[in-house]
């Protein structure tokens, strides 16, 4: 499950427009579009191509995409709980 709001933070901070993501990542602008509208599930492809765009270390490429407690996480942070329980299940 990818961590989208930390995603688009990173591509904020980046600095870089669509056209310029497009070109780093090698996904066409309107595929880049479809994929920030529907929140899809990303290839193995395009995490790359996110990753190397963005400079990511192999952790944040790993906590952004492989994430399966994303929706926990955000959850509990957002109701003012601490999200240490679920920690044990990523292993």
């Amino acid at each position: 499950m990818t961590d989208w709001e930390r995603l688009d933070t990173l591509i904020k901070d980046s600095g870089l427009k669509r056209k310029a993501l497009s070109e780093k990542t090698g996904i066409p602008v309107y595929t880049l579009d479809r994929i920030f509208k529907s929140h899809r599930e990303l290839s193995a492809k395009e995490i790359v191509g996110f990753a190397k765009a963005l400079k990511m270390t192999k952790s944040t490429r790993d906590e952004i995409f492989l994430s399966s407690n994303v929706n926990n996480i955000h959850k509990e942070n957002n109701d003012g709980k601490n999200s240490d329980a679920n920690e044990s299940d990523t292993g």
